[in-house]
């Protein structure tokens, strides 16, 4: 059976309740803003044990009842609360905001703490329902709370309630810290603790941006430490770190306030501009910075000077990408047709990208012809100038690319180099060129020697003559019917350097060698006489003027005679008249090639003008 008093109280409960609603509280369980009775909050809990029984059910929504009555208010709609639960302490603790009226929402909610959001209180104020408000107190963490509010039926009141999500926003709270912190390790140098490259792309992203009727202009400066790597290899990692932070504090000396200034790489700095975008005016500012970033360096070691380079681009809003304006000052810092010095400044011009596009395509071809078999070699003859006759050819190479038809060597063999190519460039003419010549012996034709270009990089390859040797063994060739070209700076350095070695080899080997280019170079005597060389080739430049010019004449008379005292041949280079070859003669030369004996030719045409040497009819086998 029932507990009486409980239905009993249920019962007026209800009642209770009813009469709070018909006197402008629907709910009958709001506490009167002047008296504070909470008769209807009795009534609740009689209502909850009239339909459950005074069970633990109905203890646990009575236990609700309070927790949302605790912080709930009612709410007229001036923004005046008629009613508040005890949380918000006494209504009338408050002086009215006008005469006799009841307090305000904020001024209620107030009594929680300082408001972190100002613009969610507005809301709520405004009768918005699912905001959360932040309060804080000094020395406390902050409070977090859910606002639901309801208008209630056939009145003008609404009813708000506060949830406690004070768990939830502590944990956004700490979530966003450490997000933040995320973003600011994402955003910034460890070691310097600037901004970085994925930050100064964001500022580049706003800085160009096009929606306004006139796009500003940006100028970006970069700046690297001049040797850098030179500067840790010789004085230590520490030392290296001392000197960046050096530059970070000289530049931030240097520079006006509020300039953004990031480090974007180990030793490369950026600073935007989006004031003055002059040409001249970040040459002038580059040129400031430079003299800040030139300092010295006490270490161990001594005294370190440090010096930087800088770049500059400028960059109009939507013409182009945050990433295109930095690659601009990458492409003008690193454009190899201006010498790196210290202080220097390097301004950049679309023609610098266009030629690095350029070289990048010449390696992305030249890659791909070598796979389609398109390096081929060409041969220039060679001649005694006592008698004109054929003593052999120089080989040089060409590329016949599918379009461009013959590229000049002048055109790839830098990139080559550079890229790591060339070596296997020098493998396939060595190839072919053994081949043409095994091929004319078989034919009966005198090709004489045939001289290979080879580099130092080449010398330096320990696996450079067994491939030499391999190639002869293949076509049955003897090592006197090879000559190895050599330039003068690789007789530079120790007696024990690896290309150095390699020569003396080729030379057990029988190989005739030739010193290239003599007289452009830094060759001194003594290399020549150590070396033990076969031969020199004068370059064309002793040989252009040689018919006109006395001095010149007397230059290449005296280099003649020296060579013909060490017991070295001697070749003259880009002979192209009568006269030179006449002159070279009389001085003592004993050889000569160039376009007036015949420009280089590939291998059929070599062959017919071989056979047209011999008087050998062009159409025997």
């Amino acid at each position: 059976m029932r507990d009486a008093a409980a239905d009993h109280g249920g019962e007026m409960g209800v009642e209770k309740a009813q009469a709070g609603a018909s006197a402008g509280d629907p709910n009958g369980c709001l506490r009167d803003a002047t008296t504070g009775e909470r008769g209807a909050h009795a009534g609740l809990r009689g209502v909850a044990g009239h339909r459950t029984g005074a069970d633990a059910p109905a203890r646990a929504l009575s236990a609700l009842a309070d927790s949302v009555l605790e912080r709930s208010m009612l709410v007229d709609r001036d923004g005046h609360v008629q009613w508040a639960g005890p949380a918000f302490g006494p209504l009338d603790s408050d002086a009215p905001s006008s005469a006799g009226a009841p307090p305000t929402v904020t001024s209620l909610l107030s009594r929680l703490g300082e408001t972190l959001d100002e613009k969610a209180l507005a809301a709520v104020c405004a009768g918005a329902t699912g905001q959360v408000l932040t309060f804080s107190k000094s020395g406390e963490k902050p409070v977090g709370y859910c606002v639901v509010q309801r208008s209630l039926p056939d009145t003008e009141h609404r009813a708000l309630a506060l949830f406690d999500v004070t768990d939830t926003v502590r944990h956004l709270a700490a979530v966003e810290k450490s997000r933040a912190a995320f973003e600011a390790r994402l955003n910034n140098d460890v070691e310097t603790g600037l901004p970085n490259e994925r930050r100064l792309l964001q500022v580049l992203i706003e800085a160009l941006r096009d929606d306004c009727d006139e796009p500003r202009s940006v100028g970006l400066i970069l700046l690297e430490v001049l040797d850098f790597g030179q500067i840790v290899d010789l004085y230590g990692a520490d030392t290296g770190a001392e000197v960046i932070q050096e530059v970070v504090f000289a530049l931030s000396d240097a520079l006006p306030e509020g300039t953004f200034f990031a480090r974007t790489r180990g030793h490369e700095f950026a600073v935007v501009f989006d004031g003055e975008t002059s040409n001249q005016g970040l040459i002038t500012a580059a040129e400031a910075m430079a003299q800040a970033g030139c300092f010295d360096v006490e270490t161990a070691l001594g005294s370190c000077r440090v010096s930087t380079v800088l770049a500059v681009a400028v960059m109009k809003g939507g013409e182009g990408s945050p990433d295109q304006l930095l690659n601009n000052a990458r492409i003008a810092m690193g454009f190899r047709d201006l010498p790196r010095r210290a202080g220097q400044v390097r301004l950049y011009e679309p023609e610098m990208r266009a030629a690095l596009e350029a070289r990048s395509r010449t390696y992305n071809e030249l890659h791909a012809a070598l796979s389609r078999d398109e390096i081929e070699p060409f041969f220039q003859p060679q001649v005694r100038l006592s008698d004109r006759q054929v003593v052999g050819f120089e080989v040089l190479v060409r590329w016949r690319h599918p379009e461009q038809g013959l590229v000049p060597p002048g055109l790839f063999l830098e990139i080559a180099e550079e890229t790591g190519l060339l070596p296997q460039i020098d493998d396939i003419v060595m190839q072919k060129a053994m081949a043409c010549l095994a091929s004319w012996e078989r034919m009966g034709l005198n090709g004489g020697r045939i001289s290979l270009n080879c580099t130092g990089e080449a010398l330096r390859d320990p696996g450079y003559i067994s491939r030499l040797r391999r190639e002869m063994a293949r076509h049955d060739l003897s090592s006197e019917q090879i000559a190895i070209e050599i330039l003068e700076n690789v007789l530079f350095g120790d007696e024990e350097d690896a290309a150095r070695q390699t020569l003396k080899l080729l030379q057990q080997d029988g190989f005739y060698l030739e010193i290239d280019d003599f007289g452009t170079g830094q060759a001194s005597i003594s290399h020549l006489i150590t070396l033990n060389a076969n031969a020199v080739k004068l370059d064309r430049s002793l040989v252009r003027n040689i018919e006109t010019d006395r001095a010149n004449r007397m230059v290449v008379e005296a280099t003649l005679a020296l060579s013909r005292n060490l017991g070295l041949a001697t070749l003259a280079e880009g002979t192209e008249t009568e006269g030179q070859m006449a002159m070279l003669h009389s001085l003592g030369c004993d050889y000569a090639q160039g376009f007036g004996i015949a420009r280089p030719m590939p291998y059929e045409e070599t062959t017919a003008w071989i056979r047209r040497r011999m008087n050998m009819p062009e159409t025997d086998a």
